[in-house]
């Protein structure tokens, strides 16, 4: 009987221990981000949860991290590597150049009608720059200056121990085209998958 009540005893002991051991462990390597803004769109949409890890670790380009803001440290962005330390990049029109050569990237297009409503949505899922097709008529008529200058015009060197960040909407992200290369040391953690997203509370 006193055997028997032992083994019970070691059995709670246990079903106690290992789910909270379980949850210590990953509050140790995790933690939940909300996306601040849509700079990460349509990857990563505005007040989405991300899960992401708190080591770092190695960092390479494609990653999604999470970073403190040069500007303000006490605010944490997400965006996406693009260019590593030593390596030098150039922005040219819609192409990212890395050492010269083309960086490969999906694109997401929109197509318009006549008036310049948004008549279709081709591909709503993926990275990169976003295009917008037209159907005829004038399609632009201005293009405004957001002062973006570090390696748009002329190739920018990064430099070692930082990372050139962009966000998957080129279009509407202020990232390193404005504010420079990110240092390592400002890099918080590593995105490794969304938690809870808009899309999918809005059904789409």
């Amino acid at each position: 009987m006193k055997t028997s009540s032992r083994i019970s005893a070691f059995i709670i002991v246990l079903a106690i221990i290992i789910p909270v051991a379980g949850i210590s462990y990953y509050l140790y390597l995790f933690r939940v981000v909300s996306a601040g803004t849509d700079a990460m769109a349509n990857s990563i949409l505005q007040n989405d949860k991300v899960l992401c890890t708190k080591k770092v670790g190695s960092i390479e380009r494609g990653d999604v991290v999470v970073f403190k803001y040069p500007r303000d440290p006490r605010s944490e962005y997400l965006m996406r590597v693009i260019g590593l330390p030593g390596e030098t990049i150039q922005l040219q029109r819609d192409s990212v150049l890395i050492n010269g050569v083309p960086l490969a990237e999906a694109k997401t297009m929109v197509g318009l009608d006549h008036s310049g409503n948004v008549l279709k949505e081709i591909a709503s899922q993926g990275q990169g720059k976003y295009r917008a097709f037209y159907a005829a008529g004038e399609a632009i008529s201005d293009h405004f200056d957001q002062g973006a200058k570090y390696g748009v015009r002329q190739p920018f060197l990064i430099p070692q121990g930082e990372y050139f960040l962009l966000g998957d909407n080129r279009d509407n992200s202020f990232d390193s085209r404005y504010w420079g290369s990110l240092q390592a040391n400002s890099i918080t953690g590593k995105v490794i998958l969304i938690f809870a997203s808009k899309s999918n509370e809005s059904g789409e």
